[in-house]
């Protein structure tokens, strides 16, 4: 296998001709059970994912709650390194058994969404335009694709609305631009006195009402 491994490091550049030889010569010589042994012995030792391409160092990826940019990739483990700076050493039999959400593999676009809420006493045509135009006062925040926002609920205290927005650059971090954007949506709508309700709850004690019967003994 180590054999296997050595000569597949050598040649990444060709893995899909590599795959394709390999294909052609099982078949011509009539084993499909040495192709599949083959193509079980490569991804058991990772290596299919250095073939073809689909992890790769600089990608950012989350993995069962781990989130950051992966720094190598070898034939056994790659090498996550987080926004807080630990670096974890994953299997690379993870990648192929686990969902991984890979966030820069075709396009360093990304799309974010945030979540908020507005009183019922606002105007929704109103609040989706302003919500729309809050993003692009961050600078991470890209202007093509454009903001967009939508209703998604009629809560118990609040229309409900999800803002979208895209950025490019994954690896800053994602929360921080999150937090950036709600504060720029916090500024416009204050600035148009557009209110963020939160639950209330009124209480009335009546007074003269009977006491409660005593509970039997036991």
């Amino acid at each position: 296998m180590m054999k296997w491994i050595l000569f597949v490091n050598l040649i990444p550049k060709h893995s899909d001709q590599l795959i394709r030889l390999m294909k052609f010569a099982c078949y011509q010589l009539g084993n499909t059970r040495l192709l599949t042994k083959l193509l079980v012995i490569l991804e058991a030792a990772g290596v299919i994912i250095l073939l073809d391409k689909s992890i790769k160092p600089g990608d950012v990826i989350s993995l069962d709650g781990t989130f950051g940019w992966i720094t190598q990739l070898g034939a056994r483990y790659a090498s996550v390194l987080t926004r807080d700076g630990r670096e974890y050493l994953i299997p690379n039999e993870d990648f192929i058994t686990s969902q991984v959400v890979n966030w820069s593999h075709s396009s360093d676009l990304v799309r974010l969404e945030i979540q908020f809420g507005v009183a019922y006493a606002s105007d929704p045509h109103e609040v989706k335009r302003l919500a729309s135009e809050a993003p692009l006062q961050v600078a991470r925040v890209v202007k093509i694709p454009k903001p967009v926002c939508h209703i998604v609920n009629l809560g118990d205290s609040s229309i409900d609305f999800t803002l979208r927005f895209w950025i490019r650059d994954s690896t800053a971090g994602l929360t921080n631009v999150r937090g950036d954007v709600y504060l720029a949506l916090w500024d416009v709508l204050k600035e148009n006195n557009i209110e963020i309700p939160f639950p209330r709850r009124d209480v009335t004690i009546l007074s003269g009402t009977p006491a409660a019967p005593p509970l039997p003994n036991d």
